[in-house]
């Protein structure tokens, strides 16, 4: 399930970095939550990449939710 929900971040941020014209290549850290309130799994791509592409972090991670398959 890790693999898959891996891939499934990797092709939305693709997508995004494509759009936004940037070719930074980040490693997915996809960890389990500390606290089931908050969901199963997180990562720090809004955090790693919200400053080089001129982004909050929040609204960089919406974006990359709203490229995930529903």
């Amino acid at each position: 399930m890790k693999a898959h929900l891996h891939d499934l971040l990797r092709a939305a941020l693709d997508a995004l970095l494509a759009e936004a014209g940037a070719t930074a290549e980040p490693a997915i850290q996809l960890d389990a939550t500390k606290d089931a309130i908050c969901g199963d799994c997180q990562t720090n791509l809004g955090l790693q990449l919200a400053k080089p592409l001129g982004q909050p972090p929040r609204s960089f991670a919406e974006k990359l939710v709203q490229k995930l398959p529903a």
